[in-house]
């Protein structure tokens, strides 16, 4: 039961709660409306603001290796109030082509005709013996094939035996038929179909270039369902893009997914 009003001053108080609570009462009329419309995913009424949770998911897969990471892009957008989940999964596949390339060789090619060349090296071996002789009445003849040497007072006598001239070495020469280049001949063909190779291995996962396997528990050998990587992302509304980049130890696909959970400004203008 309300009470009676006795001053001018009453009144204009009890008349301004009511209007407090008319205001309160349509902002939370407003709020709830909003939030039934944004979560169908129809518009809000104009000036309704209010926090809506919301969630957005990002995908992508490709081939990879030990030089090439699986980059996950993912984007903070500008309503982004406070994120409060985030959940990164992927699955390791086998790397995979869309072409198979055979080749075969036709022939032997030009052949690489070259020489080995070596200039004629001519050396001496000359002799030079001594030879003793006694002098005798008639004195003592030694023979050899260029005359006759004579010596008749006795001791000895020198003379070369088998002398050969020794030639200036040669410069081998250049064969005219040398040849530096050289074909191999082969015939191949490409046909288009799926070939699939090693399954990806030993994987690394970094945030915005720091690296964060360790503290996940990594690196990883298996699919990965629902990991949470929250404490890694930024916190930071409307940071805008940001990337979780998933390395292999060797060849091999990766398939990921990340779902992030926030609560995003709902404000209608």
């Amino acid at each position: 039961m309300a009470l009676p009003i006795r001053t001018l001053e009453e009144a204009i108080a009890r008349i301004q709660a009511l209007e407090d609570l008319r205001t309160q009462d349509l902002r939370r009329l407003n709020e709830a409306y909003a939030f039934k419309e944004a979560l169908s995913g129809r518009p809000a009424p104009p000036g309704a603001t209010l926090s809506v949770p919301h969630n957005d998911t990002y995908a992508n897969q490709d081939n990879v290796d030990a030089s090439h990471a699986l980059n996950l892009d993912y984007l903070v957008a500008g309503n982004v109030q406070r994120l409060i989940s985030a959940r990164l999964s992927f699955k390791l596949r086998a790397y995979r082509t869309y072409n198979s390339l055979t080749f075969s060789s036709t022939g032997a090619g030009t052949s690489h005709s070259h020489s080995h060349n070596h200039g004629s090296h001519n050396h001496s071996h000359s002799h030079s013996p001594t030879l003793p002789t006694s002098a005798g009445s008639g004195g003592n003849n030694i023979q050899n094939l260029s005359g006759t040497l004579v010596n008749n007072s006795g001791g000895s006598v020198s003379f070369t035996v088998n002398e050969n001239t020794d030639a200036t070495n040669t410069t081998p020469s250049t064969d005219a038929t040398t040849e530096a280049s050289h074909t191999h001949p082969v015939s191949g063909s490409v046909v288009l179909g799926v070939t699939e190779g090693a399954v990806a291995t030993g994987v690394t996962i970094s945030f915005d270039g720091v690296d964060q396997t360790v503290a996940l528990r990594g690196p990883f050998n298996s699919d990965v369902v629902e990991l949470d990587v929250l404490k890694f992302l930024t916190q930071t509304p409307g940071a805008g893009w940001h990337v979780i980049s998933l390395l292999p130890s060797g060849l091999g696909r990766i398939q990921a997914y990340l779902r992030l959970s926030a609560y995003v400004n709902g404000t209608l203008r």
